[in-house]
């Protein structure tokens, strides 16, 4: 027995002293700002404007405007479209959803394509989902945009 509590007694001085300390205080992560060409959050523009917005990248800065690099975000794009109540047989104006995530760039023109000269007023575009690594390569979530269109 007292060879057994003389084991025991080293395994946990042992298992009490090989357990590392941190010293290092975590990251914080800076206030982060996201734009798309110039607009930030619940920017208001026009279907023309829209046409340009479609096709740009987001950008990320912090207050020291530090740019990040952007590893990948979804654009969502709610449009207005016409629908048939199957109830009452009358046709009324609805929101349908269109997204897809992009990796590096800017949006696809497969997806663009389509959406270029038919915005409407009342439709959104939607950045979410923005993941940014900054210049020591940590990963972060930046801010996520919405923008109408009137």
């Amino acid at each position: 027995m007292k060879i057994a509590s003389t084991i025991l007694f080293c395994l946990i001085t042992v298992c009490s002293f090989s357990q590392a300390k941190k010293t290092n205080s975590p990251y914080k992560v800076p206030p982060l700002y996201t734009t798309i060409n110039g607009l930030n959050h619940k920017a208001v523009i026009t279907p023309a404007q829209a046409n340009i917005l479609i096709t740009k990248l987001p950008v990320v800065k912090d207050d020291k405007n530090n740019e990040y690099s952007i590893s990948s975000y979804i654009v969502a794009y709610y449009k207005v479209v016409n629908r048939v109540n199957e109830e009452t047989g009358k046709v009324e104006k609805d929101k349908d959803l269109v997204s897809n995530r992009f990796f590096q760039s800017a949006p696809a023109e497969i997806f663009t394509a389509p959406l270029i000269n038919n915005f409407q007023t009342g439709e959104e575009i939607f950045y979410t989902d923005i993941i940014v690594k900054d210049s020591k390569g940590r990963i972060m979530y930046a801010p996520d945009v919405r923008i109408f269109i009137k």
